[in-house]
């Protein structure tokens, strides 16, 4: 239960900063707060469904050694962010930049994923 509040809660955030931090680096005039505070809401209404699917590949992995069910989770995050792209109409950005796109997907999934087992590898010490 607790992996999947984790994944709920920072996922659409953390994916939202990956995705932005291309755009305001190139654009230092644009107020990052307002931007990132504008699309929050969108972010949590278009990640929600790749957090849990994710979140549901790491609850299945977690009798796994921790680099396995990491680079597996990771995996799985950028194969549902290229298929949400697509099925959101990003096709062409799917198509010329592949790269951010599976990170915006991979690394939420990988964080997410080591902080729902960090809690566990303390109470298994």
């Amino acid at each position: 239960m607790k992996r999947f509040l984790i994944f709920t809660g920072l996922f659409p955030f953390l994916a939202l900063l990956v995705f932005l931090i291309p755009g305001l680096s190139a654009r230092p005039e644009l107020p990052a707060f307002r931007v990132l505070y504008g699309m929050l809401e969108i972010a949590y209404f278009v990640a929600i469904v790749p957090a849990w699917f994710s979140a549901s590949i790491d609850w299945y992995l977690s009798d796994r050694p921790t680099f396995i069910s990491l680079a597996i989770t990771a995996a799985s995050g950028i194969i549902v962010s290229l298929g949400s792209a697509y099925v959101f109409g990003l096709r062409a950005e799917v198509r010329n930049d592949p790269v951010v796109i599976g990170l915006v997907g991979a690394i939420p999934a990988t964080v997410c994923s080591w902080l729902s087992k960090t809690n566990r590898m303390k109470q298994d010490a």
